[in-house]
């Protein structure tokens, strides 16, 4: 797949390795996808697109003695800048940052009455531990109880993240969700089965 820059496109399972020398974010549009990508050289090879790693997985990696400090540093760089450019996107379009915020916060009002916040939480928690899923990078700290729960929905907002239906199935749960691109035409529809384990933890079980 080709990506910005006529450069090839892969999202490996992880990025991280010391090798990689990080050139710019790709928060900006590349192929019409924002967010969740880095645009880097890797190993001589120019425009590569992968996908960036939470937080809770940079640290991981670097408490395994896979990265080092350094990395995460860079890496965590990225993850600010990021949120600093949608800040300043909201400060030149304060019109369109309103009506996410709006559109956010119904959405959430309708979902918790019908699921429950803490359910919702644990949902989204366990798909940010899905590999190669970019809202992964939306969700990680959504058992972080101050960081309200709207905030990882995106509605208009590319990339979107929406929920589009929770079903409870015995001892299943039916977590279908939209994210990527905003048009209907090229948005993303990914259906996941949830199940508690032994410890009571929910995680995907099948994607």
């Amino acid at each position: 797949m080709s990506g910005a820059g006529g450069g090839l496109v892969i999202l490996p399972r992880q990025i991280g390795a010391e090798s990689a020398n990080v050139s710019r974010a790709g928060r900006g549009p590349v192929r019409g996808w924002r967010g969740w990508f880095v645009i880097c050289t890797v190993r001589g090879f120019q425009h590569f697109v992968v996908m960036l790693l939470t937080p809770t997985q940079i640290f991981a990696k670097y408490e395994r003695g896979e990265i080092g400090f350094a990395a995460v540093n860079e890496m965590m760089g990225l993850h600010a800048q990021g949120l600093i450019e949608e800040m300043e996107e909201d400060y030149r379009n304060p019109a369109a940052a309103l009506l996410e915020y709006l559109l956010t916060k119904r959405a959430t009002t309708r979902l918790v009455r019908k699921h429950g916040e803490q359910r919702l939480r644990e949902v989204f928690h366990a798909l940010s531990e899905v590999a190669d899923f970019g809202p992964a990078n939306l969700l990680w700290n959504a058992l972080h109880l101050d960081v309200p729960l709207h905030c990882f929905l995106r509605m208009r907002r590319e990339p979107v993240f929406r929920l589009v239906s929770l079903k409870e199935s015995g001892s299943w749960l039916i977590v279908v969700i939209e994210h990527g691109p905003r048009p209907k035409s090229r948005v993303i529809r990914r259906k996941f089965l949830l199940q508690r384990n032994p410890a009571g933890k929910l995680r995907v079980v099948f994607k």
